[in-house]
This record gives C-alpha cells, sequence and structure tokens, in this order.
C-alpha cells in the first residue's frame, strides 16, 4: 500500500461505538476506494496491514456491513468467490 493515498472519514465513525474495533479497516477500505469509488483489498491482504488473522478481518469486515457503513459485491465461479468489492455506503442515509 503506497503510504501517500488518502481516505475521507466522517465524524460518525468516530463516535460510534458498534465500530470501535473495525475503524482501522474502515479507514483503510477509505482509503483503498479513493481511486476507483471500491476497494478489491483480499482479506489475505487486510490481515497482512494489521497483522491479524484473515477470519478476523472477515468478521470485521461482515459487521461493517451490518451497521451500514460499507456494502459487499462478489463475482463468483462456480461456489467459490473469485473477487469482491467493497463500497463504502452513502452515508446520507446514516
Amino acid at each position: 500500500m503506497k503510504k501517500d493515498n488518502y481516505g475521507i472519514f466522517y465524524n460518525k465513525w468516530i463516535f460510534d461505538k458498534n465500530i470501535k474495533n473495525e475503524l482501522r479497516v474502515l479507514l483503510i477500505i477509505s482509503s483503498l476506494s479513493s481511486k476507483s469509488g471500491y476497494c478489491t483489498a483480499s482479506n489475505e491482504y487486510l490481515s497482512g496491514l494489521f497483522d491479524i488473522n484473515k477470519d478476523m478481518i472477515s468478521k470485521k469486515i461482515k459487521r461493517l456491513e451490518k451497521y451500514g457503513y460499507i456494502k459487499c459485491e462478489y463475482t463468483y465461479r462456480g461456489s467459490q468467490i473469485v473477487r469482491r468489492k467493497i463500497y463504502l455506503t452513502s452515508l446520507d442515509e446514516q
């Protein structure tokens, strides 16, 4: 990951106690979304950034999706996920 990337964050993110453990992941998703409008980082890539296991990243992403901060779009080949796009949701609705 380039060190000079930028991300947009909203004050609501900081104060939402439901996602306090997921905030760093949300900020990286925001940063990685800045160019194309979505993030394609794998759980493996994100786990390397934070030095935690892939299952924990998966749980954090599911939690962010549950609380409406992100939306994931999957591309399948058979039953296997071959690509994931993570979008920041419209914050006007929150």
